[in-house]
């Protein structure tokens, strides 16, 4: 792609190969994986079946039932993200941008409105977990992240549970 003019917005080649397979593994109606990984247009493969749709909806419609719809993180979750972010690495840090591309980068998500409600809580604990360390750190007292931890924990169990009916 990149002999062909396609600028990439990443570091280095590898970061910008984990970026375009992760726009490919998401868009599944415009691409499909083929067993051996590779992937091709779904165009290129009309015998493909189409994903069995669940709660009796009939074959290859175009919505999900909403037991099936992936929940999005909120405004205010995405908000709360970067402003914990500003708080725990500056704004406009590279270290900041850096934290966040990791953060979705292990979500396989490339900005943070693709990121479930669950991740969005999840990172949400976590950086207050590390703005709590850092506070700690600089105050030399007893680190406040351990009840932190303790919600987080809490927060899974619960998560756990409602997956699990």
């Amino acid at each position: 792609m990149k002999d062909g003019g396609f600028l990439f917005e990443a570091k280095n080649d590898a970061n910008a190969q984990r970026g375009l397979h992760i726009a490919m593994a998401k868009n599944t109606t415009t691409f499909h994986r083929l067993p051996n990984g590779n992937y091709g247009l779904r165009e290129w493969y009309p015998a493909i079946k189409e994903k069995k749709a669940t709660n009796g909806d009939a074959a290859g419609g175009e919505e999900e039932s909403p037991a099936t719809e992936a929940q999005y993180c909120t405004a205010a979750q995405r908000q709360e993200i970067n402003s914990l972010l500003d708080e725990a690495f500056g704004k406009e840090t590279p270290e900041r941008q850096e934290r966040l591309h990791m953060a979705l980068t292990k979500r396989n998500a490339d900005r943070l409105d693709s990121v479930t409600i669950a991740d969005a809580d999840t990172m949400i604990a976590n950086l207050k977990i590390k703005i709590s360390k850092l506070k700690a750190a600089a105050d030399g007292g007893t680190p406040l992240h351990e009840e932190l931890q303790q919600e987080q924990a809490a927060a899974s169990a619960e998560r756990t549970v409602a997956k699990a009916k």
